[in-house]
């Protein structure tokens, strides 16, 4: 049996950034949501019309070629996606999260105006809505809400880290890149990398330097002022 790693995470929390860090370091098959909706529309057409035992069966042969994969939750309907941390053979699942919820609601909306989740705003971007940040806040606690319960049902080793954590400043961010490598490594065997493999994936994908969102990116908002007098922290992270 191969153990795998399954990253959940709700959107805007850096997986995509561990996922490509973990991918540069190590060479080990790794995919970014394998069971998302477009992906699904390409690798299985008609998926929304399937029985969820189809759309699980799937999962697993896709999940079978793979040992660590993202998955974004919440973005199924619940009764298909509490099946996605029970796939075979997964050693461990590393749940992230935003402590900061509205900063990842303000994440999020500026990529949907951008209609580009990589994207950073070089032009002006309107304005973003207090309730549009709201919802989708509340969106994303409560996706924490099902996921952590979801994962608690697979009984595999589970750690939880917040976007907070794992991303603070230099020296801290290393710090806990290192404890889910090893984390990683103790549960599913996926191999530590070298210290050089590791500065080299580390200075490409997850440098301080490297974040999207800046404050050039939130000076395109027209209602800049009224957002953080309703949420003061909300660009602190």
């Amino acid at each position: 049996m191969t153990s795998k790693v399954l990253i959940m995470s709700h959107p805007r929390c850096g997986s995509s950034n561990l996922l490509r860090f973990i991918n540069r370091s190590n060479s080990v098959p790794c995919q970014s949501e394998p069971f998302n909706r477009r992906t699904l529309d390409d690798t299985l057409p008609g998926w929304q019309e399937m029985t969820t035992d189809k759309v699980v069966e799937h999962f697993s042969n896709v999940f079978a070629d793979l040992r660590v994969a993202k998955h974004i939750y919440g973005q199924h309907p619940e009764d298909l996606d509490k099946h996605v941390p029970l796939l075979p053979d997964i050693g461990a699942i590393i749940l992230l999260y935003r402590e900061n919820t509205a900063a990842a609601a303000l994440s999020a909306l500026i990529a949907v105006k951008l209609k580009n989740f990589s994207g950073v705003a070089d032009a002006p971007l309107g304005r973003i809505e207090l309730d549009e940040i709201k919802r989708f806040s509340d969106n994303f606690v409560a996706r924490r809400s099902r996921a952590i319960e979801h994962c608690k049902a697979a009984n595999a080793p589970l750690m939880q880290i917040s976007y907070e954590t794992l991303f603070g400043a230099d020296e801290e961010r290393r710090k806990q890149l290192d404890t889910v490598l090893r984390f990683m490594n103790d549960n599913a065997s996926i191999p530590l990398p070298s210290s050089e493999k590791f500065e080299r994936a580390y200075a490409a994908v997850l440098a301080p330097e490297k974040k999207i969102n800046s404050e050039k990116t939130y000076q395109h908002i027209e209602n800049l002022d009224e957002i953080v007098a309703a949420y003061p922290h909300i660009l602190s992270a």
